[in-house]
């Protein structure tokens, strides 16, 4: 007697971390991803315009997977003149601590008299998409670290169950992929649109890839942020990476689109990262001026959280790789990685440094001086544009320091120049910055590109702090590099020649596994499924244990709709107890789960 209450409150127990699995797999799923081919990690979330992770736990923004904290939090910022007539015309929106936009796209732009709509955040394509060009060669070992990932487990902890449901979310995106509202893809057959049975998801050879909509229509958005009023801007986000050769960086592009129907004039963009190398109290940080980027480090050679994996803390760097683009007669800009002539990219026009006990005010949220704040940092002013003045230097007294737009623009290598911490700069503490770039127009209908990287860089055991600024100062040009290269990039073209994907293939799921009826049941149950194709297939039930405890059909299958029928009993004929099981349907590497619920 005892042993059955035990067993059934066991039981009880594992149906309900089955539950709490299932939702936390649906509360991550089309919400946040994660970066994670290489050694970062990054959770990208499709509710707005930061990197935020689902869990309250260690499992956040990462370098190398697994070890210290490397970024808090990013954003992308916006602001300038909106001549649609309404007052203030100066706006600004993006994402800074909070988010002035929503997820989705806009439907239909404004034409001057109508305001621009957006399209219902209800709409099951309103998410957040994920790729990797592996899915249908990876095995399921190869797959495990990810789904330890994205479940917030250990590796050794992740089911079957719950890597096949990853497998699943990885085809179902790769399947669904939103080509037709902006995300990238090789045209396979050139010839101009995207056919799911040719093309592919993909961007410049990338392994793994990311996309989600945002827009800026939701006024209570925007003026919580900055205190201005809706633009009519729709951001298209793309973020990826490379499992080899750069594994230290992680790519991510914009494509802003004024879908406002006016003119928007004297407009600047800007990178903002808050970097937590480990213990967030005692960071440093500067910029280089002529490779556009901003970075930050450790004070000292030793850091409370990266000392836990004996490693010298590393640096970051976030790197602007491609402005926006303005006409330049006898120049060439780049714009979807194709050469724009009588154009020019703009490059990083100026940067604002947040040193804990600094001077300079913050951008104030949920107040329109936030808008004039914010966009005088954008153009490089240390006050309220345009009655500020120029960012002082860090190096000098208060009082004599010389005015510039680039703090912090010294080697911290060399110690020459303008370097945080020395002279009379500030002590170390919490560091984040803001890499600025304008002005620029756009007329209604116009898109604007920017690229950014994020990098980063470990030293050897015995290094110190100093070697890692050293590093990244070595990989940031080849970073750029790599950057010029994808220009020349070539996609693939014909069809597409996986192991594993059949050649006549309309569907990416191979087969559909619909739920048992009538569940719960007590007696017989009714399973259905379709297949797509012909193949081998197996139909098996298991415990919450993960025991099989029958195979209901195993063998080859024609393509359509097949109904099988279970008993409820196991392989010796015995009824099973009560309880909940897991029905799979396999093939190959695929398989989808349903769970099913026996009553006494």
């Amino acid at each position: 007697m005892y042993l059955r209450k035990f067993l059934l409150i066991l039981l009880i127990i594992l149906f309900y971390n089955a539950e709490a699995r299932s939702a936390g797999f649906k509360s991550v799923a089309g919400k946040y991803a994660p970066m994670d081919i290489n050694q970062w990690l990054l959770w990208e979330t499709s509710k707005g315009i930061y990197i935020a992770s689902p869990y309250k736990t260690a499992m956040s923004n990462q370098y190398p997977i697994g070890t210290g904290h490397l970024l808090y939090l990013d954003g992308f910022v916006w602001g300038g003149f909106v001549r649609d007539g309404r007052s203030p015309a100066l706006r600004a929106g993006g994402g800074y601590y909070r988010n002035g936009v929503v997820p989705g796209w806009i439907v239909k732009p404004g034409d001057g008299v109508n305001p621009p709509q957006a399209v219902s955040p209800d709409d099951p394509r309103v998410r957040i998409y994920r790729i990797r060009k592996d899915i249908f060669d990876i095995d399921d070992q190869e797959l495990r670290q990810d789904a330890a990932i994205f479940f917030n487990l250990s590796a050794d902890s992740v089911s079957s169950e719950q890597i096949d449901s990853l497998r699943q979310l990885y085809l179902k995106d790769w399947q669904e992929w939103p080509a037709d509202l902006g995300a990238p893809y090789y045209d396979r057959n050139q010839n101009g649109v995207y056919d799911p049975d040719y093309d592919e998801p993909g961007i410049v050879g990338a392994d793994q890839v990311i996309w989600y909509a945002l827009n800026d229509l939701n006024e209570t958005k925007t003026t919580t942020l900055f205190g201005s009023p809706p633009i009519g801007l729709e951001v298209q986000v793309t973020v990826w990476a490379y499992k080899i050769g750069l594994s230290e960086a992680v790519f991510k592009r914009y494509r802003i689109f004024n879908k406002s129907g006016y003119s928007i004039d004297s407009m600047f963009v800007s990178q903002y990262l808050d970097a937590d190398v480990g213990d967030y109290r005692d960071n440093f940080a500067g910029c280089d001026s002529v490779l556009m980027y901003g970075f930050a480090y450790n004070s000292r050679p030793f850091d409370e959280e990266y000392s836990r994996f004996f490693m010298v803390p590393p640096a970051v760097a976030g790197v602007l790789l491609q402005g926006p683009a303005v006409p330049s007669p006898g120049d060439t800009a780049i714009v979807d990685f194709q050469k724009v002539p009588d154009f020019k990219n703009l490059p990083m026009t100026s940067f604002w440094l947040h040193q804990t006990g600094g001077a300079i005010p913050n951008p104030e949220l949920g107040v329109y001086k936030g808008t004039m704040l914010v966009y005088a940092i954008l153009n490089g002013y240390a006050g309220i544009f345009p009655d500020g003045v120029p960012f002082p230097q860090l190096k000098v007294s208060f009082y004599s320091r010389q005015p510039t737009k680039f703090p912090a623009n010294g080697d911290p290598v060399t110690g020459v120049g303008d370097v945080d911490g020395k002279g009379n700069s500030l002590p170390p503490g919490v560091r984040y910055f803001f890499i600025n770039s304008g002005p620029f127009n756009m007329a209604p209908g116009d898109m604007q590109e920017v690229i950014v990287a994020y990098v980063a860089v470990i030293e050897e055991p015995g290094g110190d702090n100093i070697s890692t600024v050293r590093n990244l100062q070595k990989i940031v040009p080849t970073v750029h590099k790599t950057y010029r290269e994808m220009v020349n990039f070539s996609p693939p073209v014909g069809p597409r020649s996986r192991k594993s994907e059949p050649s006549d293939s309309s569907e990416i799921f191979y087969f559909m596994l619909g739920q048992n009826f009538p569940n719960p049941f007590s007696g017989n149950t009714h399973i259905k499924f379709k297949l797509f194709k012909s193949m081998q297939i197996r139909l098996d039930v298991f415990n919450l244990l993960g025991q099989k405890i029958r195979t209901i059909y195993a063998g080859n299958m024609s393509r359509g709709e097949h109904f099988l029928r279970w008993d409820g009993k196991n392989a010796s004929g015995l009824k099973v107890p009560a309880g909940v099981y897991l029905l799979r349907l396999k093939s190959g590497a695929l398989m989808q789960w349903r769970k099913l619920i026996i009553l006494k």
